[in-house]
């Protein structure tokens, strides 16, 4: 018996994939090295001095995504000055493709980045990624007259919330 979702994989071997990604990802979360991790990232997001987190680049117009937070405290708790952090890394490229679709040749995927400088763990990594990166919309109902899903436009403040109640689930916090 299959404990992934019917319909969820449609081959078997996708199945295992899903099953041991979601147990690895699991084991992190629960771990001491993942629980400090969230924590320290918890930290970090709840220190900003704007509550609003971007999608899709590590730093843009004085504005960070999630692990920009982490990178942004760690290194003006370490006596850089902010303005100089945030230009740097305005200056990494984790975007996954350019405007003709194209990856850059000094592409690299965020959660990777986030393995490299934040020392995150890698399940960890991807996840909140996922979490963070999204579409741009949100459900927010459903038109039973239409049968479309009514969508709104998700703000950087929308982000930020979600980034905080996700990660204080993940650290076993009442949300």
């Amino acid at each position: 018996m299959s404990r992934i979702p019917e319909g969820e994989c449609d081959d078997e071997e996708d199945q295992r994939r899903y099953a041991l990604q979601a147990a690895n990802l699991a084991r992190q979360i629960k771990g001491k090295r993942g629980q400090a991790f969230l924590r320290e990232l918890l930290t970090a997001l709840e220190a900003l001095p704007e509550k609003v987190l971007i999608e899709g680049h590590v730093s843009e117009d004085g504005m960070v995504c999630t692990f920009g937070a982490l990178a942004l405290k760690r290194r003006t708790d370490a006596g850089e000055p902010r303005e100089s952090v945030l230009a740097d890394l305005e200056s990494v490229v984790v975007h996954l493709h350019d405007e003709n679709g194209d990856e850059p040749e000094d592409y690299e995927p965020m959660w990777e980045w986030a393995e490299r400088e934040l020392a995150a763990p890698s399940q960890l990594a991807w996840h909140i990624v996922n979490l963070t990166d999204d579409d741009g919309t949100v459900c927010t109902g459903f038109d039973p007259v239409t049968h479309k899903m009514l969508l709104k436009d998700v703000t950087p403040a929308m982000r930020y919330e979600r980034m905080v109640r996700s990660v204080k689930r993940m650290l076993g916090e009442q949300v």
